[in-house]
């Protein structure tokens, strides 16, 4: 599992441009890619499938188009 910065932004809901996000602290880098896939499993998908926001039979997209579960 690879938290890169558009992950970290979709995950919390905030573009940060060029800004650091503190992702090289390992404690704040796990928990990202820990419920990435926890998500991963909860819709029977890939970590990456749903790092990538890819749509799947259980998730809509709302208003912020980000993915939301259903």
């Amino acid at each position: 599992m690879a938290i890169d910065q558009q992950a970290h932004d979709i995950w919390v809901r905030k573009i940060y441009g060029l800004q650091e996000r503190g992702l090289g602290a390992s404690g704040r880098y796990n928990l990202l890619a820990d419920c990435y896939r926890a998500a991963a499993r909860k819709f029977g998908e890939a970590p990456s499938t749903v790092q990538r926001g890819s749509p799947t039979s259980s998730a809509t997209e709302g208003d912020s188009g980000m993915l939301h579960p259903s």
